[in-house]
């Protein structure tokens, strides 16, 4: 016989054993010790409930923080580096040159390095 057969003959055993002792019990003992079965049903129901909420509270909470932490973190940009893109700009801005060239810079860039191609072939 494998293990599950004669775990689950034993638990048939032991069903039997109790609904039998319940049986012979007076009527009003039988009464009382449902109603107190009834009320430790409910009670655990209470409390996985209780526990169900915290649980989605907490995770709640825990995706805030890390929603705030995200948009409201440290960022990856030191004083330092933003101090030198400060001076880019104003060395930009002060050099003379039409803006629109800056926006078209990857063009020029590209422009000089085909000239540089062409005078050293």
């Amino acid at each position: 016989m494998s293990e599950k057969n004669t775990e689950e003959a034993m638990i048939a055993q032991i069903r039997e054993a109790l609904e039998e002792s319940t049986a012979q019990l007076d009527p009003g003992v039988r009464s009382r010790l449902n109603r107190m079965r009834h009320e430790a049903v409910a009670q655990r129901r209470a409390i996985r409930q209780r526990r169900l909420i915290w649980r989605y509270a907490a995770g709640a909470l825990a995706t805030a923080a890390m929603a705030g932490w995200i948009f409201w973190g440290p960022s990856t940009r030191t004083p330092q580096d933003n101090a030198l893109a400060m001076m880019d700009d104003m060395d930009l801005l002060a050099s003379g040159e039409p803006l629109e060239i800056y926006e078209e810079i990857e063009f020029y860039s590209w422009l000089s390095d085909l000239d540089h191609e062409f005078q050293n072939s």
